[in-house]
């Protein structure tokens, strides 16, 4: 990461991600299956009207396209919380340099824990209601990303880019704020996506173990609560509508994660992204 102008020969950042993204099969082919899925919610009303009788294929399926709004704004809404926890963590310890590496080692450690057994915790011990539920998600979605942006952003401070600025009389934060965030944005992105899928699957996973949130009279259902009430009373069919769908978006959101490392490789040469949100390379 060295210049962090784009593909090195003047094409701006963006336009450079935008073509290594598209050069991505996997993430054009996530893309589009999210698309799908985000389809099917909206077509829920027309497709419910020609739905079979209670417990076919058909209503099992018209169900879980009915939670598509209220599952992925659960999950993104959580991903949100992990990303600005991921910044701050990940972006202060690189800023702090050298006395920043507690914060680093802490997130390598608590990355390696089992953290989707928390927001089973969480709804097994404190009754959670959906806010605490999602904030919890963000919070066991945080520590992966948190080391992406820290390899990201202490590459970046260390970019001759960045010297030529300090150079030339940046202070650090101005330095941060108007060169290496913008420069840096498309790797940020993809080191945060993962968020999205994790918190997804812990959200189906607790609501599979009835360990989720405590839904309310009049609260929409999510696939992780579609999932749980099949368990309980359910039969076989009725689980195959919010398991196929959350298991084609988590396809869907690793494939787009995959082909945002592509975009972020393509816009920052030298930087290096798994779709699981882990830096790889110098």
């Amino acid at each position: 990461m060295d210049g962090l102008a784009g593909d090195g020969f003047g094409v701006p950042p963006w336009r450079a991600a935008w073509r290594g993204f598209r050069a991505s099969r996997a993430g054009v082919h996530g893309l589009g299956a999210l698309a799908a899925v985000c389809c099917g919610g909206l077509l829920e009303p027309v497709l419910s009207a020609g739905a079979p009788t209670a417990g076919g294929v058909g209503d099992a399926v018209v169900t879980a396209l009915d939670a598509v709004a209220a599952s992925l704004l659960l999950g993104l809404a959580a991903a949100v919380l992990a990303a600005v926890a991921a910044l701050l963590w990940g972006g202060g310890a690189a800023l702090a340099g050298g006395r920043g590496m507690r914060l680093v080692t802490l997130a390598g450690f608590l990355g390696a824990l089992p953290l989707p057994l928390l927001p089973l915790m969480a709804g097994g011990l404190l009754d959670a209601d959906l806010l605490l539920f999602t904030v919890v998600l963000g919070l066991a979605a945080a520590p992966v990303p948190a080391l992406a942006v820290h390899g990201v952003t202490a590459a970046a401070l260390r970019s001759d880019m960045a010297a030529a600025a300090q150079a030339a009389g940046l202070s650090r934060g101005a330095l941060l704020g108007r060169r290496v965030l913008p420069a840096v944005a498309v790797p940020l992105l993809a080191a945060c996506w993962g968020a999205w899928p994790r918190a997804l699957a812990m959200e189906g996973f607790a609501g599979l173990v009835h360990l989720g949130p405590v839904r309310g009279a009049g609260e929409a259902a999510t696939w992780g609560s579609l999932l749980g009430d099949a368990v309980a009373g359910g039969g076989p069919l009725d689980l195959l509508g919010p398991g196929l769908l959350l298991a084609v978006t988590l396809w869907a959101l690793g494939a787009i994660g995959e082909g945002l490392a592509h975009a972020a490789a393509a816009a920052v040469p030298g930087v290096s992204l798994s779709a699981a949100g882990r830096r790889e390379g110098p």
